[in-house]
């Protein structure tokens, strides 16, 4: 392994070991009024995944099968379908395949409607990722450009590490839509030993161009884990100081020295409106999908 890929891994280690709250993608919503029946309970399941029962007659009936909605309404709305996909994000195990029809369809209905990509801009939150969530940063795309033939090793690695949790995962977006440039920040939390460790590893890129209709092409440029617990542990009232006025790695421009162009990836929006949006790893496309929900209505169930 060369000296590059051997800095770069070791900033996935230090993202991970260096990470004092454990977290995974958090669905903990409210309801709008009226949306549900009245009598509602929460159970908290595995990974920080919020389900929804609706008590009916006195029996707990789960507002989870998404698969059953499907079938119940061959041909759904848009807003029928969103609601559908945020169920099925919310089941443990993940239905990727219901998952990844919903999707589909979601998709075929932006030919009536062309896709607004001045919705881009705002904060987002990461809700499903069809890989390891970490994925939904850029920065793994790009490593996976200069290390076509190591990546999938240096993963199994990091994806192995035991006691780890990953989310919620954010990304900020600052989208001009005529000069058609901008700013993408990736931010993701990872918790490891058991919540003991955490930082939050983040990613700056740069919007360059919109190639085709709806793809975004970044450069990445920084990445750093921050607000790392590890730093504060070791040295008390210093830690938060130290973190904050520490240099980001330069991973953009170490990993053009390992590979030429692989700084640069492209994002593509298959899918956006003022609350959802689904993107993907235009290199991955089928492999690594990821649907996000604007912030802002991070407290409805429903979008």
């Amino acid at each position: 392994m060369s000296r590059n890929c051997a800095r770069l891994t070791c900033l996935l280690a230090l993202a991970l070991f260096s990470t004092a709250h454990s977290f995974t993608f958090s669905t903990r919503t409210k309801i709008r009024p009226n949306s549900l029946p009245s009598a509602v309970n929460r159970q908290q399941q595995p990974f920080g995944i919020t389900v929804l029962h609706v008590s009916t007659n006195g029996e707990n009936q789960a507002v989870s099968d998404a698969s059953a909605a499907v079938l119940e309404s061959p041909a759904p709305n848009v807003t029928q379908l969103k609601t559908n996909l945020l169920r099925a994000c919310q089941e443990q195990p993940l239905p990727k395949a219901t998952i990844a029809s919903l999707i589909r369809q979601l998709e075929a209905t932006t030919s009536q409607a062309p896709i607004e990509m001045e919705l881009l801009s705002g904060d987002w939150e990461l809700v499903y990722a069809s890989d390891d969530a970490t994925r939904s940063s850029p920065f793994f795309w790009a490593f996976q450009k200069a290390f076509p033939d190591t990546c999938d090793q240096v993963f199994a690695v990091t994806d192995g590490i035991p006691l780890k949790d990953i989310g919620p995962a954010y990304q900020t977006i600052s989208y001009d839509p005529i000069a058609k440039t901008g700013r993408l920040v990736s931010r993701v939390k990872v918790s490891t030993l058991g919540g003991l460790a955490t930082s939050i590893m983040t990613t700056r890129a740069s919007i360059t161009r919109v190639d085709a209709e709806n793809d975004l092409v970044l450069n990445i440029e920084t990445t750093k884990p921050e607000r790392s617990s590890l730093l504060n542990t070791l040295l008390g009232p210093l830690g938060p100081l130290v973190d904050e006025n520490a240099p980001a790695f330069p991973s953009g421009a170490t990993l053009e020295r390992v590979m030429p162009g692989s700084s640069t990836v492209t994002m593509q929006t298959s899918y956006l409106d003022e609350g959802l949006r689904v993107s993907k790893n235009k290199e991955r496309p089928d492999s690594q999908v990821f649907v996000w929900r604007r912030k802002e209505f991070a407290s409805y169930e429903y979008l």
